[in-house]
Protein backbone atom coordinates (compact mmCIF):
# COMPACT_ATOMS: atom_id res chain seq x y z
CA UNK A 1 0.00 0.00 0.00
CA UNK A 2 1.66 3.45 -0.91
CA UNK A 3 2.42 5.74 1.54
CA UNK A 4 0.68 8.97 1.53
CA UNK A 5 2.96 11.84 2.45
CA UNK A 6 2.80 13.27 6.11
CA UNK A 7 1.44 16.82 4.78
CA UNK A 8 -1.86 14.82 4.19
CA UNK A 9 -1.58 14.42 8.20
CA UNK A 10 -1.04 17.80 8.91
CA UNK A 11 -3.97 18.93 6.66
CA UNK A 12 -6.54 16.52 8.20
CA UNK A 13 -5.65 17.52 11.73
CA UNK A 14 -6.04 20.87 10.71
CA UNK A 15 -9.54 20.30 9.16
CA UNK A 16 -10.64 18.48 12.05
CA UNK A 17 -9.57 21.01 14.16
CA UNK A 18 -11.12 24.11 12.57
CA UNK A 19 -14.24 22.18 12.03
CA UNK A 20 -14.32 22.04 15.63
CA UNK A 21 -13.87 25.01 16.88
CA UNK A 22 -16.29 26.35 14.15
CA UNK A 23 -19.12 24.02 16.00
CA UNK A 24 -17.48 25.39 19.10
CA UNK A 25 -17.93 28.88 18.08
CA UNK A 26 -21.46 28.37 16.63
CA UNK A 27 -22.72 27.79 20.65
CA UNK A 28 -20.54 31.55 21.66
CA UNK A 29 -21.13 32.68 18.21
CA UNK A 30 -23.78 35.51 20.49
CA UNK A 31 -20.81 36.05 22.90
CA UNK A 32 -19.24 39.73 22.56
CA UNK A 33 -20.70 43.42 22.05
CA UNK A 34 -23.48 44.29 20.31
CA UNK A 35 -25.06 47.87 19.43
CA UNK A 36 -28.74 48.22 19.80
CA UNK A 37 -30.98 49.81 17.91
CA UNK A 38 -30.15 53.28 16.74
CA UNK A 39 -26.88 52.86 18.61
CA UNK A 40 -28.39 53.88 21.85
CA UNK A 41 -26.72 51.31 24.01
CA UNK A 42 -23.97 48.41 24.00
CA UNK A 43 -24.50 45.18 25.44
CA UNK A 44 -22.49 42.61 26.26
CA UNK A 45 -23.54 38.93 25.99
CA UNK A 46 -21.75 36.58 27.84
CA UNK A 47 -22.04 32.70 28.84
CA UNK A 48 -22.82 32.09 32.78
CA UNK A 49 -23.18 28.90 33.70
CA UNK A 50 -24.09 27.54 30.55
CA UNK A 51 -26.66 30.38 29.59
CA UNK A 52 -26.51 33.36 27.69
CA UNK A 53 -26.90 36.59 29.39
CA UNK A 54 -25.99 40.25 28.53
CA UNK A 55 -25.78 43.52 30.10
CA UNK A 56 -25.32 47.19 28.94
CA UNK A 57 -22.34 48.15 29.04
CA UNK A 58 -22.23 51.79 27.47
CA UNK A 59 -25.01 54.04 26.94
CA UNK A 60 -25.30 56.69 23.39
CA UNK A 61 -26.52 59.41 26.54
CA UNK A 62 -25.33 57.69 30.38
CA UNK A 63 -27.03 61.33 32.06
CA UNK A 64 -29.96 61.88 32.80
CA UNK A 65 -31.18 65.34 31.10
CA UNK A 66 -33.03 66.04 34.56
CA UNK A 67 -30.65 65.64 37.26
CA UNK A 68 -26.97 65.73 34.95
CA UNK A 69 -26.20 62.09 36.85
CA UNK A 70 -26.55 58.44 35.54
CA UNK A 71 -29.64 56.95 34.04
CA UNK A 72 -31.60 55.20 36.53
CA UNK A 73 -33.97 52.09 36.06
CA UNK A 74 -36.58 54.71 36.88
CA UNK A 75 -39.50 52.67 35.30
CA UNK A 76 -39.17 49.32 36.48
CA UNK A 77 -42.29 47.64 38.27
CA UNK A 78 -40.29 47.30 41.36
CA UNK A 79 -39.86 50.32 43.53
CA UNK A 80 -36.76 49.33 44.99
CA UNK A 81 -35.19 49.07 42.18
CA UNK A 82 -35.51 53.10 41.00
CA UNK A 83 -31.94 53.87 42.19
CA UNK A 84 -30.13 50.98 40.16
CA UNK A 85 -27.91 52.09 37.23
CA UNK A 86 -28.56 51.51 33.73
CA UNK A 87 -24.95 50.90 33.25
CA UNK A 88 -23.80 47.23 34.24
CA UNK A 89 -27.55 46.30 34.25
CA UNK A 90 -28.76 42.32 33.25
CA UNK A 91 -30.61 43.50 29.80
CA UNK A 92 -31.04 39.80 28.60
CA UNK A 93 -30.59 36.09 30.69
CA UNK A 94 -31.49 32.94 30.14
CA UNK A 95 -31.05 31.69 26.94
CA UNK A 96 -29.91 28.62 25.53
CA UNK A 97 -28.29 27.71 22.15
CA UNK A 98 -30.83 25.66 20.04
CA UNK A 99 -28.02 24.50 16.97
CA UNK A 100 -27.46 26.96 14.39
CA UNK A 101 -27.85 30.42 14.96
CA UNK A 102 -30.60 30.30 16.84
CA UNK A 103 -30.92 31.25 20.75
CA UNK A 104 -34.45 31.08 22.84
CA UNK A 105 -36.31 30.16 26.54
CA UNK A 106 -34.92 34.18 27.40
CA UNK A 107 -35.78 37.16 28.47
CA UNK A 108 -35.38 40.54 27.98
CA UNK A 109 -36.08 43.89 29.98
CA UNK A 110 -37.03 46.85 28.79
CA UNK A 111 -35.72 50.16 30.54
CA UNK A 112 -37.94 52.14 28.78
CA UNK A 113 -41.34 50.84 30.11
CA UNK A 114 -39.55 48.15 33.39
CA UNK A 115 -41.60 45.44 32.10
CA UNK A 116 -39.60 42.03 31.26
CA UNK A 117 -40.50 40.15 28.22
CA UNK A 118 -40.08 36.41 26.72
CA UNK A 119 -37.20 36.54 24.38
CA UNK A 120 -35.58 34.45 20.76
CA UNK A 121 -32.40 35.52 19.41
CA UNK A 122 -30.92 34.26 15.83
CA UNK A 123 -27.84 35.62 14.48
CA UNK A 124 -26.72 36.14 10.80
CA UNK A 125 -23.13 37.45 10.27
CA UNK A 126 -22.86 40.47 12.27
CA UNK A 127 -27.19 41.21 12.84
CA UNK A 128 -28.49 39.95 15.99
CA UNK A 129 -32.29 39.89 15.38
CA UNK A 130 -33.96 39.71 19.03
CA UNK A 131 -37.18 39.46 19.33
CA UNK A 132 -39.52 40.16 22.81
CA UNK A 133 -42.98 38.93 23.11
CA UNK A 134 -45.80 38.84 25.62
CA UNK A 135 -46.02 35.13 24.82
CA UNK A 136 -43.10 32.67 24.84
CA UNK A 137 -44.10 31.50 21.01
CA UNK A 138 -43.30 35.12 19.97
CA UNK A 139 -46.32 36.00 18.13
CA UNK A 140 -47.49 39.27 19.91
CA UNK A 141 -43.94 41.45 20.15
CA UNK A 142 -41.57 43.40 18.50
CA UNK A 143 -38.07 42.62 16.61
CA UNK A 144 -34.85 44.51 16.67
CA UNK A 145 -32.01 43.92 15.37
CA UNK A 146 -28.12 44.81 17.10
CA UNK A 147 -25.10 44.84 14.97
CA UNK A 148 -22.05 43.58 16.31
CA UNK A 149 -19.35 45.81 17.59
Amino acid sequence: MPRLPSCFLWVSVLVMACAGAAWAEGADGVVGQWLTTNERSTVEIFNENGTYCGKIIDLKEPLDPDTGKPKLDKFNVDPARHQDPLIGMKLVWGFAHKGGNSWTGGRIYDPENGKTYYCRMSLEGTKLTVRGSLDRWGIAGRTVVWTRK
